[in-house]
């Protein structure tokens, strides 16, 4: 019932990504740069049942202010270095899932299997995944 649009600045550079409800009216925009690729909506907290969105999230916001975003993301003429969050549908509270500054993920097609977060790095084009908060 609740879907993510990314849409851009009016230059085209930067952008952002919005929750929209199953009647196009706006839930939420997230306070960072990423593209719906790079999010799932799935698992739970188990101590809650609350429905959780989890996202890759590039460690450079300033560089994507300066480039056309979808476009030079979407040709493979960027990449990133992500870190992984977790968003409470309920409350917007954000929670990091895994970050590691020596570990560079551009992360995309992320599935949500049991308590892991699975997705296929743009770098090296192998299956990854990152262990879900509880």
């Amino acid at each position: 019932d609740r879907s993510l649009v990314y849409s851009s600045n009016p230059n085209n550079k930067g952008g952002r990504l919005s929750l929209i409800g199953k009647n196009g009216n706006l839930i939420n925009r997230l306070n960072f740069i990423t593209f719906p690729s790079k999010c799932v909506f799935g698992g739970t907290k188990i101590s809650t049942s609350t429905s959780v969105l989890n996202c890759a999230v590039p460690r450079d916001q300033k560089k994507l202010t300066s480039i056309v975003l979808p476009d030079t993301y979407q040709k493979k003429a960027v990449f990133t270095s992500d870190d992984f969050y977790e968003i409470d549908l309920t409350d917007g509270s954000v929670k990091i899932l895994f970050s590691d500054l020596k570990k560079d993920f551009d992360a995309e097609n992320l599935k949500v299997s049991g308590n892991r977060l699975y997705f296929v790095n743009r770098y090296d084009t192998l299956l990854y995944s990152v262990l879900l908060s509880n």
